[in-house]
């Protein structure tokens, strides 16, 4: 590190690089998201990077704070990827460009990637001698459809209404637009501080099927 003139830090340990060991003049970027306990704060924690950012800051010619730092860079990468994407999309489909089928009154039970394929088919029991009963679901298609093609053409539920059914509280939930929000996660530990443990699920992706139902 100390002949470095570029250090991007990315351990995962509050100020684990130190000012010392850094070339005087190098440039630092601080990748590192760590929270360390703040009595001075409301949450009681502040967020911190993997560099000792005080001591790293005299020496350094250019350092990225934390936070304030690579985040907005992060979000204005992805949102030029995601408009470069949609341009794209558009182009290569002019004719036949996917529309979102929902209103204020609908709720996304009606999936319009769906609707335009023969309705679901009804499920029959086992035959006697158990034989098969007929295909159920809708019709396979080929070539499976495209993540980004699944996700434009469903129409996902109101935001207040998932929060609603995952049991947040109104004042819990920060609602960016219909269908995003953020969560008060400390103020959700601190209502169920002394609710028995549940379970915790993250969804982190969904992968498209042969149906196309994601």
């Amino acid at each position: 590190i100390k002949d470095a003139d570029v250090v991007v830090a990315a351990v995962g340990r509050a100020g684990f690089v130190k000012g010392a060991w850094l070339k005087p003049g190098c440039v630092v970027v601080d990748v590192g998201t760590n929270f360390v306990p703040d009595a001075t704060r409301k949450s009681g924690k502040r967020l911190v990077g993997d560099v000792e950012y005080a001591a790293a800051k005299r020496v350094a010619s250019k350092i990225t704070p934390v936070p304030g730092g690579v985040g907005p860079m992060t979000i204005c990468m992805l949102l030029q990827n995601t408009l470069e994407l949609a341009a794209s999309t558009v182009k290569k489909s002019k004719k036949s460009a996917m529309k979102r089928v929902s209103s204020a009154e609908e709720l996304s039970r009606h999936d319009g990637f769906c609707a335009a394929a023969e309705p679901p088919r009804l499920v029959t029991p086992p035959l006697p001698g158990g034989e098969r009963g007929a295909a159920v679901g809708p019709p396979k298609k080929r070539p499976v459809p495209r993540d980004i093609e699944i996700s434009q053409s469903c129409t996902p539920l109101p935001i207040d209404r998932v929060a609603g059914k995952a049991g947040l509280l109104p004042g819990e939930v920060l609602p960016w637009g219909r269908h995003k929000a953020k969560v008060d996660a400390a103020a959700v530990v601190d209502r169920l501080r002394a609710a028995p443990s549940g379970k915790l699920v993250v969804v982190c992706g969904i992968n498209p099927t042969p149906a196309g139902e994601g």
